[in-house]
Parts: C-alpha cells; structure tokens; sequence
C-alpha cells in the first residue's frame, strides 16, 4: 500500500523552514518535540503552545518559539492531521471506551482504567474537571501534549453526548 501524507515526521520539515537554525539546534528541538510528545504526523499540534519551546530546552527565544509553534499549526491544518478533534455529532452516544479507541489514544486501556481510578463516569459527567496534568505519564505514559489533546477531546466528546 502506498504510504499515507501523515505517515511523514512533519516536525523536521517544519523545523527546516526556520532559517535561522543550524543542524544541532534543529536535532536538539526535535527531540524535544518528540519528548512533550508531539506526534511526527502533528496529529495532535493544535495543542501545541508556543510555551512548550521554552529557551532552556530548544535554544529557541521567545520570538523563534512562537514562530516554530505557528508553523507547525499551520502545517498540521494543511495536511489535516487532527485526529483528536472529531465528528462527535456524526456518531452515535459514545461512552469512554469508545472514545478512546475513536481518538486514537495510547495506552488505551491503561488510561481507561486510570480515569475510572479517578472518578471518571463513563458518560463523561464530571470531565470539566479533569486537567491534563491528571494524565500525564507516570500513571498514564502520556506526554504532555498526548494528555492536553485527549482532554480537550473528551470534553468535546462530553458536550455532544450531553446535547443528545
């Protein structure tokens, strides 16, 4: 089968179109991008915040990170590589678990079961209150953008089953 469009690692392209970065700084915000866990496809960048570059850790300023943050947001809405963000109308009422396989979530069932943990109802009633930080990794093994995009997600989720 022919390869997909986001099969790609989008991050070093859109890493190259800053011109002001060398080779090392560009291995070294790439690797940082893949350890808050931006998807090489930019499945899940519309989460993705100018923020999360800080200078400490890419060698970008202020200016450089927001930049690189746009780029790469631009780039995920051209190829259309949100698959956090759904049609939630479309399907039918959707409990956790089906949520979950719907976005694509890591560790599906590690993360089912840590929700649950954590007084998550399977019909979403209480997920106003969830943070991502309720998710990230040591319970979960999400990085930090993988959690910011599954919250976001089921809060949508969570609007469209109570509109039902």
């Amino acid at each position: 089968a022919a390869p997909k469009k986001n099969d790609k690692d989008w991050t070093r392209a859109c890493i190259g179109a800053l011109s002001a970065i060398d080779t090392k700084k560009a291995s070294r915000i790439h690797r940082h991008l893949q350890e808050i866990g931006l998807s090489p496809s930019l499945a899940n960048a519309h989460v993705l915040k100018d923020k999360d570059l800080p200078e400490t850790r890419t060698g970008l300023k202020v200016l450089w990170a927001r930049r690189l943050a746009h780029i790469i947001k631009d780039q995920a809405m051209k190829i259309g590589a949100d698959t956090y963000t759904k049609d939630w109308e479309a399907l039918a009422h959707v409990d956790l678990t089906r949520a979950l396989r719907v976005i694509g979530c890591r560790n599906r069932e590690r993360v089912r079961a840590f929700l649950l943990d954590l007084g998550m109802t399977d019909d979403f009633e209480n997920v106003s209150l969830l943070e991502p930080e309720d998710v990230e990794e040591a319970e979960t093994g999400l990085r930090p953008l993988e959690a910011r995009a599954l919250v976001s997600s089921l809060r949508e989720c969570a609007k469209h089953n109570s509109a039902r």
